[in-house]
This record gives structure tokens, C-alpha cells and sequence, in this order.
């Protein structure tokens, strides 16, 4: 790079004889700062988990905040956040149940069922070590919660399906 040229116009790709520089593709983001941090505060999520769960990087938020640039396929996402929070979808997630209420309600299904935790983790969980492992975490993530909500609907059903038989 030589003495007055900055990175922006540096070229970084050639298209034929058209040459593309970083100029045509980065934004600011000093435009759309403002509204970024208004749906990070209306999501409830930290910075960390904002920029993870909605740009795939954790470090995101903190350096659009430094100024940093962004090319179009950041925008677009930035766009679509920008939208859900427009919309009024961006709430803050369900503060989650802890681990020992589904481990409770787990243990119960698994008893009405006679089985062994392995067994019932590996058929029901497909992870025969869940039990050992959810009993040293606090609370677990959505996902997680999703998922045993609904192993613990189809037990429910299954066991009501059986009653009425």
C-alpha cells in the first residue's frame, strides 16, 4: 500500500478488465448504529449473544461500535433485525425454567416408564450422558428447551394414548 492510499481503495478483486474496490461494497456504520442498538436493547440479549445469534460473530456489536465497516451480505442481516424489530418481534426471550424443573419432570417420565436414565437419554434424548451433564448447568439453552418440551409433549401423549386404550 503506498503513502496516501487507504485501505478502501485498495483494489481486492478484478472482474475483467473493471477493477472492484472495497469502497464499492463497505458501509458505515455509523448510518444504522442508532437502530441497532435500539434492537439490542428491545432483544434483552447482551452484546456477545446479539452478535452471535443474529450476525455469527460475538464480537459483532462491538465493532460496528468502533466504527467498523460492513459489506452487503452483513447489511442484508442487518436489514432483516432491523425489520423483526420494526415489527415488534425482537422481545426479549422467556427468562428459561431451570435445569432442575426438567430434570424433575424428566425423571418422572423415565420412572412411569421403567427405564434406566442411560436407556431413556439415548431413546428419548439420543444422548445417553444427558442426565450426568444437565445436572452441572444452571439453566439450559432454547434450544435445548425446545427440544425437551417437546420429547416431554410426546411422552404425555403417548402415555394418555395408552390410558385410553
Amino acid at each position: 500500500m503506498s503513502l496516501g492510499e487507504t485501505q478502501s481503495d485498495r483494489p481486492v478483486a478484478r472482474d475483467g478488465a473493471r477493477s472492484l474496490t472495497r469502497r464499492n461494497t463497505v458501509r458505515s456504520a455509523v448510518e444504522f448504529l442508532p437502530d441497532l442498538e435500539a434492537a439490542l436493547k428491545q432483544s434483552g440479549l447482551g452484546d456477545g449473544a446479539f452478535g452471535a445469534r443474529f450476525f455469527g460473530s460475538r464480537d459483532f456489536v462491538g465493532r460496528i461500535r468502533r466504527g467498523g465497516g460492513v459489506y452487503a451480505p452483513t447489511l442484508a442481516k442487518i436489514e432483516a433485525v432491523l425489520d423483526l424489530l420494526a415489527r415488534g418481534e425482537l422481545a426479549p426471550a422467556p427468562d428459561p425454567c431451570t435445569a432442575a424443573e426438567y430434570l424433575a419432570r424428566l425423571e418422572a417420565a423415565r420412572h412411569a416408564l421403567g427405564l434406566r436414565e442411560g436407556t431413556f437419554a439415548r431413546r428419548y434424548l439420543g444422548d445417553g450422558t444427558f442426565f450426568a451433564r444437565a445436572r452441572r448447568v444452571e439453566k439450559f439453552m432454547p434450544e435445548t428447551m425446545a427440544m425437551l418440551e417437546r420429547v416431554l409433549a410426546e411422552l404425555e401423549s403417548k402415555s394418555r394414548d395408552s390410558n385410553s386404550a
